[in-house]
């Protein structure tokens, strides 16, 4: 299940552009998608069009990873001018300090080792079904963000290829990339919620049960 939402994270952003880039296509009254994309006579180059469609495969892989790296670079250094170390692990201090003592490190509470104190609190404490519900979360979260990625960047290569960046095309990107965003927004938190929420709980029984299930 987590492979198939990490693979999903990546296959949507690329839809996002290509739809986008469509879109900008359509409106723009001097081009045609046959300027970017000159048909061509089916029995003389089916061999051609089957490249393209095995290419344009490529494309959507390539291109979902290449989104997924702008997104998170770009989400990186939001945080860090927020003040923030990182956001994929972004608890209180003293949300922090209660998982520090729960996967029984025994070095003092340390923020820049944040991340891996708590994907070990959710991955290894935390009970399956709560860490599946935080995975979709999060997911939802990732995938909101690129698909934002996505749209800013159609913009970019639209003008670059010289497709008329018109008002309508701006606008009705604002307004998905504030939809997608307001919905990463709530996935993060959501998240962060969730986490601390955790940190509360005796998850003795659930340490106990993992400890049985690792010596047995």
């Amino acid at each position: 299940m987590a492979d198939q939402e990490r693979q999903i994270r990546f296959l949507y952003p690329p839809f996002f552009l290509l739809a986008s880039l469509l879109w900008g296509l359509y409106l723009d009254p001097n081009r045609c998608l046959s300027d970017i994309l000159p048909t061509t006579s089916f029995p003389a180059e089916a061999s051609k069009i089957l490249g393209l469609i095995a290419g344009g495969g490529i494309f959507i892989i390539a291109a979902g990873f290449l989104i997924g790296a702008v997104s998170v670079l770009a989400l990186r250094l939001i945080f860090f001018m927020l003040g923030r170390r990182r956001y994929e692990a972004s608890v209180s201090a003293e949300c922090l300090k209660r998982i520090w003592e729960r996967v029984h490190a025994a070095e003092l509470p340390d923020t820049s080792k944040a991340l891996y104190a708590v994907a070990t609190f959710d991955h290894e404490i935390i009970p399956k079904s709560i860490h599946e519900w935080v995975g979709r979360r999060w997911s939802a979260f990732h995938t909101s963000v690129h698909s934002c990625t996505a749209l800013v960047l159609a913009i970019v290569i639209g003008s670059r290829i010289s497709i008329d960046v018109s008002v309508e095309w701006l606008v009705t990107t604002l307004i998905v990339c504030a939809i997608l965003a307001t919905n990463a927004f709530w996935a993060w938190r959501d998240t962060m919620a969730m986490i601390d929420f955790q940190s509360h709980r005796n998850l003795t029984h659930t340490e106990d049960a993992g400890a049985k299930t690792v010596s047995a």
